[in-house]
């Protein structure tokens, strides 16, 4: 029989010990999110609000921000990214220093790293949303992905 996408992923990479776990979404948490706010505020904010006021600034650079998670989902993930994008550009806007939404950027990446490793790692199964799909039958899906 073959095996549910998550599971033959799961058993293809090397088993890391929780701890390295959590020292490489630490990592990668803190990496993108200096990258990013260094790419997104302290560049993008900066060159866009020489000719552009401070919040128009902030709009610009949450909606390119938005643009660049598009992995994310197109309907909510990237309007989530793109609020997140607001909210760390208000933030280098209010406080002058990219110090503050790189921590908070980091804060978000490391806990949903975090969660989305967890639930990989128990086997969480992805279910197609179809739209009209009942409740129901999302449920039969999941069960049937779950017996292969």
């Amino acid at each position: 029989t073959t095996l549910p996408a998550s599971r033959r992923l799961a058993s293809a990479r090397p088993a890391l010990a929780p701890k390295c776990k959590l020292i490489f979404a630490r990592t990668l948490s803190l990496t993108a999110g200096f990258c990013e706010e260094v790419l997104y505020r302290g560049f993008l904010m900066w060159y866009a609000m020489t000719w552009l006021p401070g919040a128009a600034a902030v709009l610009v650079s949450a909606v390119l921000f938005g643009a660049a998670h598009l992995y994310l989902g197109w309907g909510v993930g990237v309007l989530r990214a793109t609020i997140m994008g607001g909210v760390l550009g208000a933030a280098y806007l209010l406080t002058g220093t990219l110090w503050v939404p790189i921590v908070l950027h980091a804060a978000v990446d490391v806990t949903s790293g975090l969660t989305a490793s967890t639930a990989f790692e128990q086997g969480a199964s992805v279910t197609c949303q179809v739209p009209g799909m009942t409740a129901q039958q999302r449920h039969a899906a999941d069960c049937a992905q779950r017996r292969r």
